[in-house]
Order: C-alpha cells, then structure tokens, then sequence
C-alpha cells in the first residue's frame, strides 16, 4: 500500500531543517584541506626519492626532478580524489534530507499514512495516466460514523487510538498500488487505480465489513460509511472529491454503515 502541510511533530521538522542548513553552512577547512595535500606531496615525494635513489648513476638533480615529475603523476588524481570525495557524501546526505523532509511534509504524524498534500500529487499523476491509457480510476471515500461521540464519552486521546487502529486494519486490505489518505480529522480517501466503480464498491463494503466486526480498544465496536465514485471523461479532480463527499453525506444522512455508489 503505498496520504496540505502535515502537522508533523515540531521536533522531527526543526531536526531535518537543521541538518540541511548545516550542510548548507558546512565549508571545508582550508588549513585541513592543505595539511592533506602537503603531507600527501612530501609523502609520496619521499617514497619515489627513496625508490629512484636505488638506481645508480643518476645525479641528485635528476633523482629531484624525477621524483617530482612522478609525484605529480601520481599525487594529482589522489588529490582530486582527497578534494571531492567530502563532497559527494555531503551531496549524498543533503539528498537524503531532502527526500525525508518531503516524505514527513506527506506524512500525517497520526496515522503515519499519507496526507492531502500526498492525495493531490498522486490524483493529478494518475488523471495523467487515465488519460493516456483509459484505465478505470476510483475513489473510495469513508468516515467513522458518530465519532464525535467516541471523543466525548472516552476523550480525545482514545479516539485518536481509534483512527491509528482503523488506518493499521485498512491498510491491511489495501493492493501495493492504492494509496491511502487521511482527508482530515476521522474522514479518509483511498485512490484506487485500475479499478472500476464495482470493484470499488465491493472492496468498499469488504472494509467495511472488517471494521464493523473488530473489536477495538476498550471492547467497543465502530461502524464506518463509504461512498464511491469513478473518475468520467471531463471531470476535475475537484469535481471527483466532490462526488464523492456527496456520496459519504447520503450515506450518512440514509442508515450509515453501509456504501454509497456515485453515479
């Protein structure tokens, strides 16, 4: 299973944005830089002035000149190799950063599943691929049915407990290539690609059928109210949200706990 800006915890953010104006600030030292490249000259210098003296009949001069010239050969590529090996791990690390801080921006600090910012960038990519291929797109929207109710009477904390043990029992069911999504507060969106409005409907009324028969914390059982749509020829994304925010309000507003097609 592959969900706007996360509220991800402050610390997690501040210590990613840290480390990436580190790298940014980070400059090798010159007087380490140059300490190198002269131990590693006179190193190698003494090496081959240590070799060319074993050969006789060459003068002091030429065993200098030799030696130098060899030193060059020898020293420039392991130079280069000195100056930029730093480098590319330093290009390295601030490339992992980046993708982790990307990855919490997607991330809702909840559920630890995808977040609306992620649902944008994956929706717009496959109406892309729709387009260019014409295979069916779905949307499966749910929420849980009278969850203001598990705040009050348990508190905040336990309904939190709630929507991380209904993201765990969801993601579960889902194929590599739905993506989960939590939409906001206990209402969440599964894009399915290369699904039809049956099969959605159906993986729709098998979910909801494994939420309504597990038991959740404190023994309490939960039921939840679907809607789905498939994506038409025309339509917006924000259209296809809309369809199927429609769908979860008749859903709601006719018995909850069951699933709704839009039409």
């Amino acid at each position: 299973m592959n969900g706007q800006k996360t509220d991800m915890p402050p610390e997690r953010v501040k210590g990613v944005e840290d480390g990436l104006r580190n790298f940014n600030a980070a400059a090798h030292s010159p007087v380490y830089f140059m300490g190198v490249v002269v131990g590693s000259i006179v190193a190698a210098d003494l090496f081959v002035l240590s070799g060319l003296h074993a050969f006789p009949g060459l003068t002091v001069t030429t065993e200098i000149l030799l030696g130098t010239f060899l030193v060059a050969v020898i020293s420039t590529p392991l130079l280069y190799y000195l100056a930029f090996r730093p480098l590319t791990f330093e290009i390295q690390a601030r490339r992992r950063m980046e993708e982790e801080l990307k990855r919490l921006a997607m991330t809702d600090s909840l559920t630890r599943i995808n977040n609306r910012e992620k649902f944008y960038e994956v929706i717009e990519r496959e109406v892309e691929r729709w387009k260019r291929h014409g295979t069916p797109l779905s949307l499966l929207m749910f929420d849980v049915d009278e969850f203001k109710q598990i705040n009050d009477a348990r508190g905040h904390n336990a309904g939190d407990e709630v929507l991380k043990t209904l993201t765990m029992l969801v993601g579960g069911h889902l194929r590599e290539i739905d993506y989960f999504i939590r939409w906001g507060g206990d209402e969440f969106l599964i894009i399915a690609p290369d699904t039809g409005i049956d099969s959605a409907a159906a993986l729709a009324d098998r979910l909801r059928g494994y939420i309504e028969s597990h038991l959740f914390e404190a023994g309490s059982n939960i039921t939840v109210s679907f809607s789905v749509a498939q994506f038409k020829r025309n339509e917006t994304v924000d259209g296809f949200i809309q369809r199927a925010d429609a769908g979860l309000y008749r859903a709601k507003s006719t018995g909850r706990n069951r699933v709704e097609r839009c039409g």
